[in-house]
């Protein structure tokens, strides 16, 4: 998992430590006479939750331009302009992973998540999205999740949650341990 280095621009050290690699225990309490069961989960988090894919359309500063780490040797890796409101609100992305079992998450329909947290830099209530994926890892017994991107909504505010029922985190990572793909409810 990515460990992302400071991004430094017109003068400003943007420090993004926030965003190292962390590791998380879930607790599902016991229930219908199953007993408590402890997730241990690896998270990384992508380059897409402090930078905007939409300004690649636009002429960009290229020094403002970050590229996904594993493929920073490539001809692309992923380019894509530093974005001061998602860095600013990617503070928020550490607690909202770390309480994620008290959060609805949905289905994308595209094989990852995503929950919408009611947050911004400014103490305004905005739809955040995050979206993430969780993988077996390849240490016995662990997963990873990857925090794909996040940003505001800014079309369809509150329109995305209304699409299927929501889906238990500790029954996606049960799944996910057990090598099932969990489905997307109709």
């Amino acid at each position: 998992m990515t460990k992302w280095k400071s991004f430094t621009y017109g003068g400003i050290v943007y420090d993004l430590s926030h965003l190292d690699p962390s590791t998380e225990y879930y607790i599902q309490p016991s229930f219908g006479g199953k007993p408590e069961q402890k997730y241990k989960v690896h998270v990384g988090y992508s380059h897409h939750c402090f930078t905007n894919g939409d300004n690649l359309q636009k002429q960009c500063d290229p020094s403002l331009l970050i590229r996904d780490s594993k493929q920073s040797g490539t001809c692309n890796g992923d380019p894509r302009p530093f974005d001061v409101d998602r860095y600013k609100l990617s503070f928020y992305l550490p607690s909202i992973v770390k309480n994620i079992h008290i959060k609805k998450t949905f289905h994308t329909g595209k094989g990852n998540f995503f929950l919408v947290e009611l947050v911004d830099s400014n103490g305004v209530g905005v739809e955040y999205e995050v979206y993430f994926k969780v993988y077996k890892a390849s240490s016995r017994g662990w997963l990873d999740m990857i925090v794909q991107s996040a940003y505001t909504r800014t079309k369809n505010p509150s329109g995305r949650t209304k699409k299927g029922k929501p889906i238990n985190i500790f029954a996606l990572f049960n799944n996910v341990l057990k090598g099932k793909v969990p489905r997307e409810p109709i």
